[in-house]
């Protein structure tokens, strides 16, 4: 990638984060990155493009994650997921603001970018997920009554919830939650291994 078009979404990640898409225009990305409307033309057909490229380019990490994770023949399923969740977490974190972004424009109900970002920015992430999770039902170690996409979803939303609310969260009384990281491994687990006890 040139160094232009990372300035490119550099600029147009921080003023899609302020100010969101709608209120933010090729110009204003064009003046921020230094470069002309026809420089960023020339690297992306359109607005809708450009928004996608920032995201995507925050879901790398997450995605390499997976790569490795499932080609990792020395862990089983469980390790697997539990690292998945810390290192999901961590990129969010990294990549808060374009998150925030993400998730932003997804509550307005706009059915053509949630479509467009379900394609091309997040489903090669939930194939690996479901992959990782469908190789634990094959060996046992997680229930096949419940299919694999609606697991990998609940591990993303543990963490999805835990990043919109843990400025509050940590603030509720007896709650424990003292650092998201170690609220993000405790509530890993239940989710892995639940809340009752063993009958």
């Amino acid at each position: 990638m040139s160094e232009s078009e990372q300035n490119i979404l550099n600029a147009a990640e921080a003023l899609f984060s302020n100010q969101g898409f709608d209120a933010t225009s090729i110009k204003q990305i064009a003046d921020q990155a230094g470069l002309s409307k026809s420089s960023i033309f020339h690297y992306f057909s359109n607005k809708d493009a450009l928004y996608l490229a920032v995201i995507k380019r925050s879901c790398q990490g997450i995605q390499a994650m997976l790569n490795t994770l499932s080609q990792s023949a020395n862990l089983d399923t469980i390790s697997k997921l539990i690292l998945y969740c810390a290192h999901d977490l961590q990129e969010m974190m990294n990549h808060a603001d374009v998150v925030r972004l993400t998730l932003r424009e997804l509550t307005y109900g706009r059915e053509a970018h949630a479509q467009q970002l379900a394609q091309e920015a997040f489903s090669e992430q939930f194939l690996h997920l479901r992959a990782l999770i469908s190789e634990g039902q094959q060996c046992g170690l997680l229930r096949q009554d419940i299919n694999a996409g609606h697991q990998a979803i609940a591990l993303t939303g543990l963490n999805v919830f835990l990043f919109l609310t843990w400025p509050s969260l940590k603030y509720l009384p007896q709650g424990d939650f003292v650092e998201p990281f170690k609220s993000g491994e405790t509530l890993c687990d239940l989710l892995l291994n639940g809340m009752r006890t063993a009958q």
